[in-house]
């Protein structure tokens, strides 16, 4: 009997030491099943997250490249208007200044003429 005991001590302490190795390794292999799913839905979450962002700022630097665009058209246009309205008066001194030259040689002559006849 008492070897009969001892062999039931054995087997329930290698049983019960085999069920916590068991249990223990059934432990590790869930908690790296679930690091690994954790990982890889934050993987995911990044990566939705990431295109979120990226659309956002694709939006950003069309906007941003269209603003550019369109202050170089009005100044453009700015220039062009300045130029327009610089263009009219400096024709007409240019045309008056051409005037005045032909004017004073006509006079000098006249006066040379009329000094000498």
């Amino acid at each position: 009997q008492w070897q009969h005991q001892t062999e039931e001590l054995i087997y329930f302490k290698v049983f019960s030491a085999k069920i916590i190795q068991d249990t223990w390794r059934g432990y590790a292999s869930k908690k790296r099943m679930m690091r690994i799913r954790s990982a890889k839905s934050i993987k995911i979450i990044q990566r939705m997250l990431h295109h979120c962002v990226a659309v956002v700022i694709d939006t950003w630097r069309g906007y941003a490249s269209e603003k550019r665009i369109m202050c170089v058209r009005a100044a453009k246009i700015m220039r062009r208007w300045l130029n327009q309205s610089i263009a009219l008066p400096f024709a007409n001194w240019r045309e008056h200044t051409s005037a005045q030259q032909q004017l004073k040689v006509k006079s000098k002559k006249l006066i040379v003429r009329m000094v000498h006849a």
